[in-house]
């Protein structure tokens, strides 16, 4: 996902820095999720990191697209409303059947009915195992 993400960046990256230069030229990679497209949105006025750093995020792409061990899709998982096994596993609405899920409050993936707890406190839903990891540490629920 570090690929795909840091990849897109870079076009990000470039689209700011001159937004005539029409520089992200597809979208396949995020076909089929609820991840905007970039033309769909208002892209800031300017960078959050230098050129420095981006050159070393643009260095770690291109080594690991020559290294060729990495796989170019998001990971996926089964809607457990339509049985679609293409939804991208973070999306909060399944692009077939179209119902949707409620984030969880720790790491916003959608909350699969079998794996969600709930806080008892503020009734706020978390993924089973995240809410675990962050209760051990903190010892408190996030939202309340």
């Amino acid at each position: 996902m570090a690929f795909i993400f840091f990849n897109r960046y870079i076009d990000l990256w470039d689209a700011i820095v001159d937004p005539e230069a029409n520089m992200i030229s597809e979208n396949t990679d995020f076909e089929g999720t609820d991840i905007p497209i970039p033309y769909e949105i208002p892209l800031p006025e300017k960078n959050m990191l230098s050129e420095a750093e981006r050159d070393q995020i643009r260095d770690w792409v291109l080594e690991i697209n020559m290294d060729g061990a990495v796989g170019n899709s998001l990971p996926t998982r089964t809607c457990e409303f339509c049985n679609y096994d293409q939804c991208y596993e973070a999306a909060l609405c399944c692009p077939q059947c179209k119902n949707g899920w409620e984030p969880c409050i720790i790491s916003g993936y959608p909350l699969i009915r079998s794996q969600a707890v709930s806080c008892n406190s503020c009734n706020m839903g978390a993924n089973r195992d995240m809410w675990n990891d962050y209760i051990s540490v903190t010892q408190h629920c996030p939202w309340c």
